[in-house]
């Protein structure tokens, strides 16, 4: 069993139990665009896949909402969840850059359909943009699934000045963007937010990014 591996279900088990009411997983590589093809973008194993199925699976949640504010499609988390009832999936992202998936119209499939949201959004997509589709796209379709825990793909490559995307998400952006998926979790799961490290190239303004969000959780 990995480190990661480790941390993931302790974090899971801690918040599902009610021990804490959130966590944070400082954990590397990202996992996001990792699927049944193996080690994709540097993704070895989904941190994020693997933590819905093992609070499904051993604290017998029912729906489980994941959240990805990544600059980079997580791929390998639609792919684990495209045609599953009980998993909705939401990621902001860059259209047009690796991996060059994601598109609006990919809304899932069979008991699956509609759980899948994708957002693509514009090169220097900025605090007002990503705010806006978090409003516009998450809060309505969280209303309707009511999730028992929600999980976040926590990727701050979606920050200024990252070495490998183009929006200009701030920390303070950040903040108000785990505000709102707290509210979400106060409505609907007791709380729970398990959120897990994704990407992230600026290693100032990553630990500064982290630094926020943390923060905002730690405020409940």
């Amino acid at each position: 069993m990995s480190i990661g591996s480790i941390w993931r279900s302790a974090a899971v088990d801690a918040v599902c139990t009610g021990e804490v009411s959130n966590a944070f997983c400082a954990v590397r590589p990202p996992g996001h665009h990792a699927s049944d093809r193996g080690e994709h973008g540097f993704c070895f194993y989904n941190n994020v896949a693997i933590a819905a199925r093992y609070a499904q699976k051993k604290h017998r949640l029912a729906r489980v909402l994941i959240v990805d504010w990544d600059y980079h499609h997580g791929n390998g988390t639609e792919w684990a969840f495209y045609d599953d009832p009980t998993v909705l999936f939401f990621s902001t992202h860059a259209l047009y850059a690796f991996p060059g998936t994601g598109f609006a119209d990919k809304i899932g499939k069979g008991k699956g359909k509609g759980l899948n949201i994708n957002v693509p959004l514009p090169r220097g997509a900025d605090d007002k943009k990503i705010l806006g589709a978090f409003k516009e796209r998450l809060v309505p379709a969280a209303n309707r699934f009511r999730p028992n825990l929600v999980l976040i793909s926590a990727g701050f490559d979606s920050r200024k000045d990252d070495l490998l995307g183009d929006f200009t998400v701030t920390d303070a952006g950040f903040a108000e963007l785990t505000k709102l998926v707290m509210s979400i979790a106060a409505t609907y799961s007791r709380s729970r937010v398990v959120s897990i490290l994704e990407g992230g190239y600026n290693t100032e303004g990553l630990a500064l990014a982290v630094e926020s969000h943390v923060k905002t959780l730690l405020s409940n």
